[in-house]
């Protein structure tokens, strides 16, 4: 820990690990992983029940989730819709990832459930911060 008169008068790199020692970026990147998992395995119950649900902004605790429409992760024509779906929550939900992009691949193992690829950038103090990880959807149907 740096006091608060060095910190004004340094001019060398902040530093980036906490009291424990673990890498701050790290910290950082593990838990908006975990909130993206957490995300990805809500069902999202409300969607579709308001008439102006097709151009509003995801924003209560209502729309927190994903829908788990029957078939979804098997129809590639319905994945695309899913992905932005995915997108929308993670803007309204995961204020710490900006400007996130959701895509899908299909699973390397054949025909199966896709895998999503999350990227964005996040910010820890001064700098910005590629992020780049894989997302499973749900697995219990």
């Amino acid at each position: 820990m740096r006091f608060l008169f060095d910190r004004i008068c340094g001019s060398e790199r902040p530093i980036l690990e906490d009291a424990t020692g673990v890498d701050r970026i790290t910290r950082v990147r593990e838990s908006i992983k975990v909130e993206l998992d957490r995300i990805m395995s809500q069902k999202q119950y409300f969607l579709g029940m308001r008439q102006d649900d097709t151009e509003r902004q995801l924003s209560t605790v209502l729309d927190y989730g994903v829908s788990r429409g029957v078939g979804l992760l098997v129809h590639a024509g319905l994945l695309d819709g899913l992905s932005k779906q995915i997108q929308a929550a993670i803007t309204a939900f995961e204020p710490r990832l900006i400007k996130p992009q959701v895509d899908f691949a299909p699973a390397r193992s054949g025909p199966g459930t896709p895998i999503f690829l999350v990227t964005g950038r996040f910010k820890v103090e001064e700098g910005l911060f590629g992020f780049k990880e894989p997302l499973a959807p749900w697995s219990d149907g």
